[in-house]
């Protein structure tokens, strides 16, 4: 037990000033109740050998409780491994000073910690108090620990380290063999100690270690994660339009191509748009792959604000005119020009242009430039319908895309704004967004007029181009029915018309290609865009098969399928998966979802025919 604080002798403050590398003693009083451990016989030799090994017998048992004591503080701490910050040396000198204090009661000891301004404190609060503190230089300290007998002793983990600590004899009036039984006692109970603090000290470094690795494999794991859902995400972004480009490719050679063919010039664009598409996605994951790398480097020059605004106008004006969207400019005089990439400036402000356009069906979309400070703020808004705060938290993560209407489903990549927020950060700038649904969006770009700091900049203006724009995706196009004599192998279900399918597909290209394509086997296709629109088609017709697209804008297609087996009258449903994944384990992932079968994007559509004939139903005359 600790009893309360005794007020010491305090030097004054030009004292304490005058030792910078001063420490300070806080005295502990002792208990009056407390039987000494040590008798007062003056004589040691004069007492008989059993007295002699009772006093011995007692000094051994009060190490024992020492030890004892400084365990189950230690044991303490094990239980609360997740706390390693928690001070275990703090609560070990508190057991050590209280137990010798109660086993050497004729006497008042402290325990001298460094001074605050060393940044080391061992002694908590809640059993010392500054108002107590005595200063002692180290030196002083050292000279006490020399004396025989001594009156300070080092508090070590192990020998040769620096002290965590001093045992200090402030008070004494032992003499005779009992200042020897006190020195021994003293200096066993340290040893003690430094065993248990040595403990505590590889405890907590294994613990900090586990903490620190722990951390690590949380980490490496996300980055594991990002990778593949990077790599998945590629994947299907890629391989979409893909399939457009070798699918309408493949017609035209099948059917011997016609320039004066109005479907041939449909399919023509078709794989125009496409392929523009594709270079665009392709450009952005090499420049969001550079940032990542720490490679993108920048292209410094004073730069003209007027023609890089006005190109960055003129680059989506087409697709604005075909929407009947106002565009605007509004740049005061006095924002001229800026340190900057002009490319990547021209792409950041095309990006934000874009998407705006994309998601604006009435009204007017404008770029607005203003100074604020060592800034330039760009920000592009528009009249749209508006972004809620719940898409807001996703707008800057590669491949997110907001929900688009059906003739703007098919078109971005979904890097955009990731790519348009590291760009600005390589300026040294951010990004910020506001927006009410309903009534329109602002991104403002706020990048500095000078260059950052420590940038190199080039001596020779670096020439700027720009990505090609994709072109307006192709109306709608309504089901076909071609009846034709298709064999079977294997009869799964009754449909009420054995050559009737239903398409589960987002991308328009895609759904243009399969529809034209098993048309001219003689399927009729029955297309539907989301999962709300395959529900209504499945209540007016029962199809022979569905071809579902993993990707969707609403649901996508696994949890279509695992909603679809919970039917009892869908549960034998022919679906075949048409998927852009093609990752490891990706079709076992499609299969346990519940799908027959699996065909991945581009789509080989011999492969797709074959699959079809597979799983259509014959039993029913056309």
């Amino acid at each position: 037990m600790i009893s309360q604080i005794e007020p010491c002798a305090c030097p004054s403050q030009s004292t304490m000033s005058s030792h910078p590398q001063a420490t300070s003693i806080l005295t502990i009083g002792l208990t009056t109740d407390t039987a000494a451990l040590i008798g007062t016989h003056p004589d040691w030799a004069s007492l008989a050998p059993p007295e002699q090994t009772a006093i011995q017998l007692r000094l051994e048992q009060s190490l024992n409780q020492l030890r004892q004591q400084l365990d189950e503080t230690y044991l303490q701490h094990l239980g609360q491994m997740t706390d390693i910050g928690h001070d275990i040396q703090t609560d070990m000198l508190k057991t050590f000073l209280a137990q010798v204090r109660q086993n050497l009661g004729n006497a008042s000891f402290g325990i001298v910690c460094l001074s605050p301004s060393q940044s080391q404190q061992f002694i908590s609060p809640s059993w010392a108090s500054p108002a107590i503190e005595q200063i002692f230089t180290d030196d002083a300290l050292h000279a006490r620990h020399a004396l025989q007998p001594s009156t300070a002793w080092p508090l070590t983990s192990q020998s040769g380290a620096s002290p965590i600590g001093w045992l200090v004899l402030e008070t004494d009036t032992a003499n005779g063999w009992m200042q020897s039984i006190q020195q021994t006692f003293i200096q066993r109970a340290i040893g003690q100690l430094a065993n248990v603090l040595r403990s505590a000290e590889i405890w907590q470094q294994s613990q900090a270690q586990t903490q620190a690795l722990n951390q690590k494999n949380q980490e490496l794991a996300q980055v594991s994660k990002l990778k593949s859902e990077f790599l998945a995400n590629t994947s299907h972004e890629i391989r979409t339009p893909l399939s457009s480009i070798l699918g309408f490719t493949r017609l035209m050679q099948e059917q011997g191509f016609s320039p004066d063919s109005l479907r041939h010039k449909e399919y023509l664009r078709i794989i125009l748009t496409s392929g523009q598409h594709l270079l665009a996605l392709i450009n952005d994951i090499l420049d969001l792959s550079k940032i990542e790398a720490n490679q993108m480097d920048l292209h410094w020059s004073e730069t003209e604000l007027e023609p890089i605004c006005k190109t960055a106008i003129t680059l989506v004006k087409e697709k604005a005119n075909d929407k009947g969207v106002l565009l605007r400019l509004d740049r005061p005089e006095d924002c001229d020009r800026i340190n900057a990439d002009p490319l990547r400036l021209k792409q950041m402000l095309f990006n934000l242009l874009s998407n705006a356009i994309k998601f604006t069906e009435t009204g007017s979309v404008g770029l607005r430039l203003r100074p604020d400070g060592q800034y330039i703020r760009f920000t592009v808004w528009d009249t749209g319908a508006g972004i809620t705060p719940e898409q807001q938290a996703s707008l800057f993560r590669a491949y997110s895309q907001l929900p688009q209407n059906e003739d703007n489903r098919s078109m971005g990549t979904g890097l955009g704004l990731a790519l348009t927020q590291k760009l600005a950060d390589l300026h040294g700038g951010w990004v910020e967004v506001s927006s009410t649904v309903g009534e329109g969006s602002e991104f403002t770009i706020v990048l500095p007029i000078a260059a950052a700091s420590g940038i190199v900049q080039p001596t020779h203006q670096v020439p700027v181009e720009m990505r090609p724009t994709p072109t307006q995706p192709m109306p709608p196009v309504e089901p076909q029915t071609v009846k034709a004599t298709i064999p079977a192998r294997k009869k799964f279900r009754k449909a009420s018309r054995n050559y009737h399918l239903l398409l589960v597909e987002d991308h328009q290209p895609n759904a243009r290609l399969m529809i034209t394509y098993l048309c001219k086997l003689g399927y009729e296709v029955t297309w539907a865009r989301d999962s709300k629109t395959m529900w209504k088609s499945l209540e007016q017709s029962m199809p022979a098969m569905i071809l579902m697209d993993i990707n969707l804008p609403d649901i996508d297609g696994l949890t279509l399928t695992k909603q679809l087996r919970e039917h009892d009258k869908y549960k034998d449903l022919p679906i075949i998966a048409q998927t852009a994944m093609a990752m490891t384990g990706d079709k076992e992932t499609c299969l346990e979802a519940g799908v027959n079968d699996y065909i991945t994007k581009p789509i080989d559509l011999t492969k797709l025919a074959d699959t079809i004939r597979q799983y259509s139903d014959p039993g029913i005359d056309r």
